[in-house]
């Protein structure tokens, strides 16, 4: 064999050792530093639900307004008890829980901070809509 040749094999396993690495940090190591930010966005939008959830119960008392169109096809008080089954479907602390199991790869946890943060982006609008009515 040539050293050329060498070079090339020895490229190849350095190459084949660089990847394995990678994809077992991609797929089998826990990012902490990642699942640490899934949980703070999970707090914070589990937080701004509640808010939310309090300002429409607010609203739905001081103006009786239960039945009362709060979107196209959607009343306020139909609107609270989907965002209430949601929540607790979704913001619970079993939930809470998941996200420290060690089967949580990083792809999986960018794409629930995402969620997350389109989740935080779509109260964020309730809530603001919500404080404008009581202007």
């Amino acid at each position: 064999m040539t050293t050329a040749e060498y070079i090339s094999i020895i490229i190849g396993i350095i190459c084949a050792i660089v990847a394995v690495i990678a994809l077992k940090k991609d797929h089998y190591t826990r990012p902490i530093e990642e699942v640490q930010n899934l949980k703070l966005q999970f707090t914070m939008t589990r937080a701004l639900s509640q808010e939310v959830q309090k300002l429409i119960e607010n609203y739905i008392c001081q103006y009786d307004a239960s039945n009362k169109l709060m979107y196209d096809g959607i009343t306020f008080g139909q609107y609270l008890n989907l965002m209430k089954t949601k929540f607790n479907e979704s913001f619970n602390d079993e939930m809470f829980r998941f996200l420290d199991s060690k089967e949580l790869s990083k792809p999986t946890i960018e794409s629930m901070t995402k969620s997350l943060e389109q989740q935080f982006s779509s109260l964020q609008q309730v809530q603001c809509q919500m404080k404008t009515l009581y202007i």
